[in-house]
């Protein structure tokens, strides 16, 4: 899978309505979960409910692609949380995206902010007196691969995971 996505629709969501979410999605984002086919976008704002938000949506999205492997849900669902986490406090971004893109056999999650990133993103060796600073390393930990991207002309930066799913499609004329 190239970490590069193909367009995809876009749910964006303002700060109102993070600040105001329940946990029920709006019809306009029921809809565009249901038209993205195997892919999506999220555009939320840069505040710290956001990563709970995409964690919410990220797990309606698995629903929606019937994705029952229960590690690759919990790696996704893990890789949107802390790579959201560390977009929200490291990037002096309005607005931070992340895409989720299904193949046959892995989900591609990636997480992207505009530019203003203070800096970047690098996996700490491990270490029981960090309070924080681990996202990275509990990522590569459930991944299959992963990776950054910097943007050359707008310093966006766009940290990317590769999860195998086993929820692959039946092959055609196959025996139950």
């Amino acid at each position: 899978m190239n970490p590069t996505m193909a367009p995809q629709p876009t749910v964006s969501l303002n700060r109102r309505e993070i600040n105001g979410w329940r946990g029920v999605p709006t019809s306009d984002t029921i809809r565009k979960l249901q038209l993205g086919g195997s892919a999506v976008t999220f555009a939320v704002p840069r505040i710290k409910r956001s990563v709970c938000v995409m964690r919410h949506l990220a797990g309606m999205w698995l629903d929606h692609q019937d994705i029952t492997d229960e590690d690759a849900r919990a790696a996704v669902q893990l890789s949107v949380t802390e790579l959201m986490a560390n977009a929200v406090e490291h990037t002096s971004s309005m607005v931070i995206t992340s895409s989720l893109h299904k193949d046959r056999n892995r989900v591609l999650v990636e997480v992207r902010d505009q530019g203003g990133t203070h800096s970047v993103p690098r996996l700490k060796p491990p270490g029981s007196d960090l309070d924080h600073g681990r996202g990275l390393a509990l990522v590569a930990e459930v991944v299959c691969g992963w990776g950054l991207r910097l943007g050359s002309t707008d310093n966006s930066c766009t940290v990317w995971a590769v999860i195998p799913c086993s929820d692959a499609p039946a092959e055609e004329g196959r025996a139950a």
